[in-house]
């Protein structure tokens, strides 16, 4: 069938005369690139003395920060805040450790300023601060709503900051808005908006334009127009609590 194997040796004599074949003279299979991301180990890391409880990258890649945090679980969390965590700023090329800073308190969030300037944290009893990303020192602090501590964000252009919680038996969950410059608070979003356990925020994000605002609860999501911070939608049923969005 002239695709180059002599016919005693042919496994497939009819096989056309312009596709690829194999030493047994059939057709190869065509290789399906398979849908998923590349998977690959990084080596040379040393093992670190606690647990790597967060990792987030530098907007432009070219650093990455650690949290490492006892291990805590489920109100352990909250009812032990005692614990100190410390961040580190990697360089993502080289591995070299810039920096370490130790954190009072147990991070339970962090979040990169948009220019990479700076990263926000907030600890387990709902205390935020705001540190240098050149060498850790703390920029300022504040104490968001007495509550289980849920998320924080930068907004896309990094003027504000946006800090969730949720109900610890004594006090309500809220979500609020602060300056990222200076951590002054700025708006209570969601004041008088009713609904299933509506003192439960876990998670928050700000839409890329900087319109909305998306926070995540138990079972539902809540969608606020940042102009005016009024409420747009609520997405129901949601399997159990969105602790990321």
């Amino acid at each position: 069938d002239a695709d180059g194997v002599a016919n005693s040796d042919d496994a497939c004599p009819n096989t056309p005369g312009d596709v690829a074949v194999d030493a047994d003279g059939c057709e190869l299979e065509e290789e399906v690139e398979p849908e998923t991301v590349e998977v690959f180990a990084l080596d040379g890391y040393e093992a670190h003395a606690s647990d790597v409880s967060l990792v987030a990258f530098h907007p432009e890649g070219h650093e990455f920060a650690t949290v490492y945090a006892g291990f805590c679980q489920a109100s352990t969390c909250y009812t032990e805040p005692t614990a100190t965590s410390t961040l580190g700023i990697w360089n993502t090329s080289s591995r070299a450790l810039k920096f370490t800073k130790d954190i009072d308190g147990h991070v339970v969030k962090m979040d990169w300023h948009p220019e990479g300037s700076s990263i926000a944290l907030v600890t387990s009893d709902n205390n935020v601060a705001v540190h240098s990303a050149v060498n850790g020192e703390e920029m300022f602090s504040f104490m968001a709503a007495r509550a289980y501590a849920g998320s924080l964000k930068f907004s896309p252009d990094g003027t504000m900051l946006a800090v969730v919680c949720s109900y610890d038996g004594d006090d309500e969950g809220r979500i609020e808005i602060y300056n990222a410059t200076t951590g002054a608070f700025v708006q209570r979003v969601g004041v008088g908006i009713l609904y299933d356990h509506n003192t439960e925020f876990y998670s928050v994000d700000w839409s890329p334009d900087g319109k909305r605002l998306l926070v995540g609860g138990f079972a539902k999501l809540l969608e606020y127009n940042v102009s005016d911070w009024s409420l747009l939608r609520v997405i129901h049923n949601v399997y159990s609590y969105v602790t990321e969005v």
